[in-house]
């Protein structure tokens, strides 16, 4: 096979080599969310895979059919709270900015007990609860968040997905680079050499 063939059907086969290893869309910083009930509150974590937090991302809580419940910033550490809403299952969504959207779904299984004391004093908002009174003890509410949580998000599977995609490049290069040696290397029929 002459040379100019074999650059030939070289340029064909790193180009479909690119399409199939390539991603159509690429995430180089996925975005996380969980929630969970602290102190009263239903508190919403925002992060990146990196383990840092979103901060100033948009937080939306919507009911099922769409409906908004809550919405707000997180703080500086990625974390933003809110009442918690009435029993049933909520829509947490994330918007950190330039494409970096996540959701999860969160079930409130039972209303807060009323207290016997009086709530605290809030300028900026609804009364809230003394940490004391708004404790998390069984059956006053619990919030439970579907997808993984932080330590899930950003632990050991960010190291692996990195190996996984490095073998699948170094592999795909290698078993192509060995089919071009070994069509270079095969006699053509024909006498030609």
């Amino acid at each position: 096979m002459s040379r100019s063939k074999r650059t030939t059907l070289a340029g064909p086969a790193v180009a479909i080599w690119i399409i199939l290893t390539v991603p159509a869309v690429a995430e180089a910083h996925a975005v996380g969310v969980s929630a969970k009930l602290k102190e009263g509150k239903v508190v919403v974590e925002a992060y990146f895979d990196d383990d840092t937090p979103a901060v100033d991302a948009k937080i939306t809580v919507t009911d099922l059919a769409g409906m908004m419940v809550a919405e707000g910033k997180t703080d500086a550490k990625g974390v933003w709270s809110f009442p918690p809403p009435s029993p049933g299952k909520y829509r947490v969504a994330v918007d950190a900015g330039a494409g970096h959207r996540a959701s999860d779904t969160i079930t409130i299984t039972s209303a807060p007990r009323p207290t016997e004391k009086a709530p605290l004093a809030n300028p900026d908002g609804p009364p809230q609860l003394a940490p004391s009174e708004a404790g998390t003890a069984s059956g006053e509410l619990v919030v439970v968040s579907e997808g993984p949580s932080r330590s899930e998000f950003t632990g050991w599977r960010r190291f692996a997905w990195a190996v996984a995609g490095v073998v699948v490049i170094g592999g795909g290069t290698w078993i192509i680079m060995r089919l071009l040696r070994a069509r270079r290397n095969r006699p053509m029929a024909g006498g030609e050499a």
